[in-house]
């Protein structure tokens, strides 16, 4: 999950959630986020679908970088069409 995410679910459940270092399964624990698992769980998937299509996009990216696009006028409407 990137930062955002984190802090989406401090803001929403009013805690300090930010994953450092010293962030144990106790520390966890500790805060009783059973009580807002759908609230968490919402936010993870939210998280994921974001990841995927970030991967999808890199992906493209790559796939169209080295890719050369001829455009060229059409006709005297001032749009172009690709050759």
């Amino acid at each position: 999950m990137r930062e955002r995410h984190w802090e989406k679910i401090a803001q929403q459940l009013g805690v300090e959630i930010m994953p450092i270092e010293n962030f144990s399964t106790e520390y966890i624990l500790g805060l009783n986020l059973k009580e807002h698992l759908e609230t968490i769980q919402k936010i993870g998937e939210s998280a994921a679908k974001e990841y995927q299509i970030e991967q999808a996009l890199d992906k493209m990216e790559r796939e169209w970088e080295n890719m050369n696009l001829n455009i060229h006028p059409y006709r005297e409407t001032g749009t172009g069409v690709i050759k």
